[in-house]
Formats: C-alpha cells, structure tokens, sequence
C-alpha cells in the first residue's frame, strides 16, 4: 500500500497510507482516530474540528454539526438561522462557530441562486397543484360520476339518497329522470324486433 507523507492529525505520527478505496489512513493500531487525516481531506468532523479552534469545544459543536449531516463546506455557508435550527447549537455555540468562521455576505451569485432555488420551489408546488386538479377532472370525467363541489366523486349511498340515475346507453349521471320526463339518450337502441324483421316473419 502507497505511503502518503505528512503526519497523521490524530495521533501526530508519520505513519499514513493510502487505504482501501482511496482513503488517507494512519496505520499506527494505538491511533485515536485513524481516518482523520481523510475526514480533513472531505470536510468531515476533524475538519470541523480544526476550523473551530482543535480544542474540547471544538470537538462538542464539530461533532454535533457532524451527525447532523453538516460538512466543513456547508458550515462555511450556513447562515446564522441554519445554525440555530441545528439541535444543540445554542447562542454560545454560534459565537464559536462566527468567531471561528464569520459569516459570509451573500453574493450577487448566492443571492440569485437563493431567488432561483425560491423560484422553482414555487412553481414545483403550483404544478403539483395543478396536476392534483387536472387528475381529479379526468378522474370524475373517467368515471363520471356525481362529484361534489370540492371534486371528490359520491358514495353509493349519497348516490341513491339524492336520486341519481345512470344511463347504459350514454354513460352518464342524472337526476329525475321519470316516464313524463325520461332521459333523452343518444345511444338508445330499440330492444325486441324491428319493423323490417317483424314484417319478415
């Protein structure tokens, strides 16, 4: 296994190699923690760790930041409300972090991104919105059944109490359809025999 030179973070040894799959780690067995010269490398907790100051404060926030699914890189761009809304990073903490990483001015470019980001999470719940109508019509128009005003087709029993019909011939819904006032269908046909079958016989 290739040597890597430099000292290991952890324990301050000369003893790092590239390991399996690529990952800087110290091959000292007494080592703290073996993989914290690559945790540096990505942004992971040693790097948070360093960037705080390296002492017992350092480690508490870093390793809190760390399991909350946070990398060095998002740190650096998180705001001071991202930071609060991490369990277990109070006001105390947020002076360490912001004495440690001040926090950054948005840019032009951060700032366009953020109003892009804005943008098309508000067109994305529109569509959703839409696609939600478009399918409820389709659905009520599919089966065609009575819907009520919000959409949602009726329940059999509501079907029956308020007198609905449906009609094989067109495949449609009404109301009071009696023998004074049927249903003028188009699709009727004439059940029995026709009048040229009928003269046939």
């Amino acid at each position: 296994m290739p040597d890597v030179q430099g000292r290991c973070p952890a324990c301050g040894a000369v003893s790092l190699f590239l390991g399996e799959g690529g990952h800087v780690t110290c091959a000292r067995i007494g080592c703290p923690n073996p993989c914290a010269a690559d945790e540096l490398l990505h942004g992971g907790e040693e790097a948070l760790v360093h960037a705080l100051g390296g002492d017992r404060t350092a480690r508490v926030i870093a390793y809190n930041l760390h399991c909350h699914g946070h990398s060095l890189a998002d740190v650096r761009r998180m705001t001071d409300e991202e930071f609060r809304a991490v369990p277990g990073i109070g006001h105390t903490s947020l002076r360490r972090i912001r004495r440690a990483l001040p926090e950054q001015p948005p840019s032009g470019l951060m700032a366009a991104q953020r109003s892009a980001t804005d943008a098309l999470v508000n067109l994305s719940q529109q569509m959703s919105e839409v696609l939600v109508e478009f399918l409820g019509t389709r659905r009520a128009a599919a089966s065609g059944r009575p819907t009520h005003p919000d959409g949602t087709p009726y329940r059999y029993h509501e079907i029956v109490a308020e007198g609905w019909e449906h009609c094989d011939g067109c495949r449609t819904w009404g109301q009071g359809w009696t023998t004074e006032s049927p249903h003028d269908c188009p699709g009727t046909y004439a059940k029995g025999p026709t009048t040229e079958e009928a003269s046939d016989a």
